[in-house]
């Protein structure tokens, strides 16, 4: 909660996140994520531009998490 987002160049802080996860929901084996509910388009767009996914709605957040807890088939 309260994610400090600092500019990697400037160490300035430019943003706080509502929820983020940074290293990914599974970490470091899913992308950064963030939800950000009632935030500004310039905030959504920076924290995209970040490299984070971004959520604005919990329904669609929900549906991605419950996305990465489905088994996955391997290829044939």
């Amino acid at each position: 909660m309260q994610y400090d987002f600092v500019d990697p160049t400037t160490n300035e802080q430019r943003a706080i996140l509502d929820l983020a996860w940074p290293q990914g929901l599974q970490f470091e084996l899913s992308d950064p994520v963030c939800v950000l509910i009632d935030e500004s388009a310039e905030l959504i767009s920076m924290a995209s531009a970040a490299g984070f996914r971004c959520f604005t709605e919990v329904a669609e957040f929900r549906t991605y998490v419950l996305s990465l807890a489905e088994p996955k088939v391997a290829a044939e």
